[in-house]
């Protein structure tokens, strides 16, 4: 077996004498004296009096068969709390490097760490199996990835083609790479499916893609599209630009699409306004319980695995009832909801300022799931929510996933965009509902 033991502190042990050795030894480095010492096993220690320098090749090979832990090469690093108190400090378990300037060689691989899988034939391991492994051990929290490219260096222009790239060398037909970047692992044994808290994607401007919905990509931003779009969703949306300030919902250029109504409704209770990107407020009348009601065209399908999503803000959030989403008709007013609904919204006879997925069936009635988030007064709300499994309907505020225990939606209905607004207090009192854009998506069927 041939042992090699790098640098220690400031000196070098290298040798490359062969020493007969069992499969697995423990060899441990310390200083007496200033001289290095090499204990190998338990108690077989050598101490060599002066630096010594290795400049051949360093070969480690090992042969295995039986069921053992086959490792040819281990090197372990534990570093004390006190560890890294100058800047720049090491805590490196093996440190390898290439180095080199104006190279004249063409076919030459060349890398500071080179890991190589060839087992051939097949393999049944349903571990990882991999030229190189990034491993994230048990229990820690900080790193920042199983895998780090880094553009270091401060005293001159630094660059490379890519942090990450791909190379072939190979010419053989049917040779490939299944993809070029798979983020997807199903269960292993007991052991979980591969999550993503955040999204699968994060880009060099911090914006995300994400497919934490199954059969749904979503980007945190919008997206410019170079060439055509297979769409092979339906996708419904409403930006409330169409109209210039003032110009009330009935006479606009969608009104075919709703049907407004309410407790006291007249048709100035809802007019666009002349906010960024076009925005309409619904108002409802002074009087108690008076309500604004808007319901779409009946173009989405439960079945069709609807998805919603809106910005919202409501001027005062004492003594109201306003929603946003689906529903498979109209209602005045909170003491009786449509049968069939899935909405987002505030029902202050129910909690003060609670921000509630509310659905409703016929069988099972109106629940109201708390999303633990409270409105604010005049501060829009990003809502979403999808409603794929009707026993489990995914819930987002801001961009941020809320565990919702329970709901209920009626298998088989048909369901309108829907938006109201309702005064839940005695006296002349109005609340205004924002709405900056609305918009559903579902699956062409």
């Amino acid at each position: 077996m041939l042992i090699v033991v790098a640098s220690v502190g400031a000196w070098q042990i290298v040798t490359d004498t062969n020493w007969a050795l069992p499969d697995s030894v423990d060899i441990s480095l310390a200083t007496s004296g200033g001289n290095p010492i090499l204990t190998v096993a338990s108690g077989n220690t050598f101490t060599f009096a002066t630096p010594v320098d290795f400049s051949g090749r360093i070969t480690a090979s090992q042969a295995t068969s039986t069921d053992v832990t086959a490792i040819a090469s281990y090197v372990s690093q534990t570093l004390s709390g006190s560890h890294g108190t100058t800047a720049p400090s090491y805590g490196l378990a093996s440190y390898s490097k290439v180095l080199g300037a104006n190279y004249g060689g063409t076919d030459v691989y060349m890398a500071g760490v080179v890991g190589l899988y060839g087992v051939t034939g097949t393999n049944a391991s349903v571990y990882p199996v991999a030229g190189v492994i990034g491993w994230i051990a048990d229990t820690t929290i900080t790193a920042d990835g199983a895998f780090v490219a880094l553009l270091d260096g401060d005293t001159g222009v630094t660059r490379a083609g890519a942090a990450y790239t791909v190379r072939s060398l190979n010419s053989t037909a049917g040779s490939y790479f299944d993809y070029g970047l798979d983020l997807y692992s199903g269960t292993i044994g007991a052991y979980d499916a591969v999550t993503y808290n955040t999204a699968d994607i994060r880009g060099g401007n911090g914006e995300t893609i994400d497919n934490i919905t199954d059969g749904t990509w979503s980007f945190s931003e919008s997206i410019t599209v170079a060439d055509s779009v297979n769409m092979e969703k339906y996708v419904w949306m409403e930006d409330f630009d169409d109209e210039i300030a003032a110009v009330q919902w009935e006479s606009g250029l969608n009104a075919d699409f709703w049907v407004t109504a309410g407790t006291n409704y007249s048709a100035g209770n809802a007019t666009y306004t002349a906010g960024p990107g076009g925005t309409v407020e619904f108002k409802n009348a002074a009087a108690d319980n008076d309500s604004v009601t808007v319901l779409g065209s009946p173009i989405f399908r439960e079945a069709l695995n609807p998805i919603c999503e809106a910005r919202v803000a409501i001027d005062n959030i004492v003594t109201v009832h306003w929603a946003i989403g689906l529903a498979e008709g109209a209602y005045n007013s909170n003491a009786a909801y449509d049968d069939d609904v899935v909405l987002i919204g505030q029902d202050t006879d129910v909690a003060a300022s609670n921000v509630y997925l509310i659905t409703n069936d016929t069988n099972a009635g109106v629940e109201h799931a708390d999303t633990g988030i409270d409105a604010v007064n005049g501060t829009y709300l990003k809502v979403k929510f999808d409603a794929t499994d009707l026993e489990d309907v995914r819930v987002w505020i801001n961009d941020v996933e809320i565990d919702i225990s329970t709901a209920n939606i009626q298998a088989g209905t048909t369901l309108m965009p829907y938006i109201m607004v309702q005064n839940l207090a005695a006296g002349s009192i109005q609340r205004t509902l924002t709405v900056d854009y609305f918009k559903c998506w579902q699956d062409r069927g």
